[in-house]
């Protein structure tokens, strides 16, 4: 709880999500509550499944490899 926290979704969250129609509603809502958060990656094992976002998509050991870098 000391490097992340817990994104909450509001109603809000979900009917932005719902406007992107993409395939993967769940994807959708990640992407608009890691946009409105101003996050810097999104970590999943589905990279290809967020061709359409803004943010910098990353898998674990992509994102285990940065955060070793950074130290």
């Amino acid at each position: 709880m000391q490097v992340f926290k817990p994104a909450t979704v509001t109603d809000r969250d979900i009917y932005q999500a719902l406007e992107l129609e993409w395939e993967d509603f769940e994807d959708s809502v990640q992407f608009i509550v890691g946009e409105g958060l101003s996050v810097d990656y999104i970590v999943t094992r589905n990279t290809k499944d967020f061709s359409f976002s803004s943010i910098e998509t990353v898998t674990p050991e992509q994102f285990i490899q940065t955060v070793i870098d950074l130290v």
